[in-house]
Formats: C-alpha cells, sequence, structure tokens
C-alpha cells in the first residue's frame, strides 16, 4: 500500500497542507479554463462560484465520493491505479472530470444561480441515471481529451 501511495503521489493529498490536492485542484482549473471556457465563465462570472467547489470531492477522493455505484467506483479506481506513473493515472482522472463537465455543460449554462448549479450536481451524486448510464460512456468521452490534455508541471 505505501508503494501504490508514492507511485501515485497521494500522501501530499492529505499531509502538510495538502499541497498535492492543490496542485491537483489547480491543474483542472487551468484545464476547465482551457477546454471548456463557456462553462468557465458561467459557473466563475455569472454564478461567482469557484469551480473548487465542484471538483474538491472528486480530487480529494477520486471520484468514490461522489459516484454511488459500487461499479461505477470500481471501473475509475481500475482506471487510475493501473495507469503507469502518477501524470498519467492523474491525467486520466482530470480527462474524466472534463467528459463529465462537458457532458453537462448545456445544463449547467442554464443554472441562474450558484443554488441550481449545486442542485444539479447533487442530483447527478445520489441518481444511476442522469443523461448517462455508465462510466464507460464517460470514460469514451474522455478519450478526445487524452490527446489533448498534456500533463507538464500536473
Amino acid at each position: 500500500m505505501t508503494k501504490f501511495i508514492h507511485a501515485k503521489n497521494l500522501k501530499g493529498m492529505f499531509i502538510n497542507q495538502v499541497y498535492e490536492y492543490h496542485l491537483r485542484n489547480y491543474c483542472l482549473q487551468q484545464m476547465i479554463q482551457e477546454f471548456l471556457p463557456e462553462l468557465w465563465n458561467h459557473v466563475t462570472r455569472k454564478l461567482q462560484m469557484k469551480f473548487e467547489m465542484i471538483t474538491c470531492t472528486w480530487i480529494m477522493t477520486i471520484f468514490t465520493g461522489f459516484v454511488q455505484s459500487k461499479s461505477y467506483i470500481l471501473a475509475i479506481l481500475d482506471s487510475f491505479i493501473f495507469e503507469e506513473g502518477s501524470m498519467r493515472a492523474w491525467r486520466r482522472i482530470y480527462c474524466l472530470v472534463l467528459s463529465l463537465l462537458s457532458h453537462i455543460q448545456s445544463i449547467l449554462l442554464k443554472t441562474g444561480d450558484i443554488m441550481e448549479a449545486s442542485q444539479i450536481f447533487s442530483t447527478m451524486q445520489h441518481t444511476q441515471e442522469f443523461g448517462f448510464s455508465a462510466v464507460d460512456h464517460l470514460f469514451k468521452l474522455s478519450l478526445m481529451y487524452q490527446e489533448k490534455v498534456t500533463i507538464g508541471l500536473c
């Protein structure tokens, strides 16, 4: 287990002012700005909401705090665990987040305030069906980001 924690740079997610979490969150926010600028502007400017409010749980728990289905959780964790190296594993998670956000972007762009946006994420978390029926669909969507997302510092 210790070897796994070091291989995926997970230790810094939970100690010493959670520096690894802040790095992961920063990288993800940069990617959202680049790949989903309309959504970024809507959420940060119109709704005056920090994306970290949405993505915090996703990053800290590698989606296990968001997805309710055990089979989906296992698919996500398998994807993360079996990627070689920390950067590639996190790239997989970033692409999954971008896919999820792009999938619900049209719904989020219709929200008029922070409460409506929060309700969408709450609904997604507590239902098995929200416009997609499986994480497989999101993995397929995430493939389009795999080629575009380059990991330098992140």
